[in-house]
């Protein structure tokens, strides 16, 4: 069993050792609060900004400090009467040979996201309607197949 001197000693010599630490902490302290000062770094009321021993943040800045906005939650897939095929080939049917610029202006008044371009792509792959290019301009006009 140690005797009790050898612990007195002990303490003695991590009490020591502490206060060496904490005056190179204080130290490392007033070296970063010159360079602060000549960087001009200031929080959002004008106050210096407190730092950690680790150099982040202490939580009293932490608080105080701009928090970062929130992201907007994306749009969830749209409920609509009609599903997009069954849309584009009723107003290909009522509309005779509509354009593209026609079509998706009728797609875009439906509240619908996105292009129709990939459900008139699909349309045409399974030969529910025929694209014939335009020749004076860009687009198609889509007729019945």
């Amino acid at each position: 069993m140690p005797r009790p001197t050898d612990f007195a000693r002990h303490i003695e010599k991590l009490v020591a050792e502490r206060e060496r630490y904490a005056a190179a902490v204080a130290r490392i302290d007033a070296t970063l609060g010159r360079i602060r000062s000549v960087l001009g770094a200031t929080g959002d009321n004008g106050n210096r900004l407190e730092t950690s021993i680790h150099g982040r943040p202490s939580a009293r800045t932490a608080s105080t400090a701009v928090k970062p906005a929130r992201r907007r939650r994306r749009r969830g897939r749209g409920a609509y009467a009609t599903t997009a095929d069954e849309s584009l080939l009723t107003f290909v049917r009522e509309h005779r040979n509509p354009t593209t610029h026609e079509i998706k202006a009728h797609w875009k008044s439906e509240g619908r996201g996105g292009t129709a371009d990939n459900a008139l792509s699909k349309l045409v792959r399974e030969k529910k309607l025929k694209r014939t290019p335009l020749e004076d301009r860009r687009g198609s006009r889509f007729s019945l197949a």
